[in-house]
């Protein structure tokens, strides 16, 4: 008689028989901390569509040495605590047909370089912080992670007029992080 434990059926689950709740990629916030001198960025939280490469385990580079014909692997000491990752914003436009989400991104791209005046900020003064929490359907946290000395990195994206589309359009931004690091794991 074969063994029925590998048997497709939910009772050999031990997830269906535990009742235990599904990884759900909607269920999570974004709360980011600009450096001071752009508004007030909190109202950029409800607008985060989604957020790619923030939650990445880096293992880093690989040390290749050969003997003979053979090539032979081994860990690198050359690991990187920080590191990218993009921010999908939707873009609205408020009572006063003010692009509101760009225009605070734009501000904080701006501590760093003035494209209009040529004027640069030093670090400390557009740098800032961005943390990302993730839910159980309950709402208790299961991760939460953090990057610090953070900006964004990637230049201000065109918004692409175009007859065809009737989407809402999104606003893709590439942030630096000097580090990023859990802040606990439920």
């Amino acid at each position: 008689m074969p063994n029925s434990n590998f048997l497709p059926h939910v009772r050999n689950s031990q997830a269906a028989n535990n009742a235990w709740e599904p990884v759900v990629g909607s269920q999570f916030a974004v709360y980011l901390m600009p450096p001071p001198g752009v508004s007030d960025a909190t109202i950029l939280t409800e607008h985060v569509r989604k957020i790619d490469g923030f939650f990445v385990e880096k293992q880093a580079n690989v040390i290749q040495r050969n003997f003979q014909t053979q090539v032979i692997n081994y860990d690198s000491n050359d690991k990187q605590n920080g590191g990218e990752f993009t921010i999908s914003f939707q873009m609205f436009l408020n009572d006063a047909n003010d692009n509101y989400v760009r225009r605070i991104l734009k501000e904080w791209f701006r501590k760093k370089y003035n494209p209009i005046t040529g004027e640069r900020g030093l670090k400390k003064d557009y740098i800032g912080q961005v943390t990302c929490v993730r839910y159980n359907r309950d709402g208790s946290i299961y991760q939460q992670r953090t990057a610090s000395f953070c900006f964004p990195s990637s230049d201000i994206p065109d918004m692409t007029a175009d007859y065809t589309s009737h989407e809402g359009i999104d606003m893709d931004v590439t942030f630096t992080a000097d580090i990023i690091e859990d802040d606990g794991d439920a």
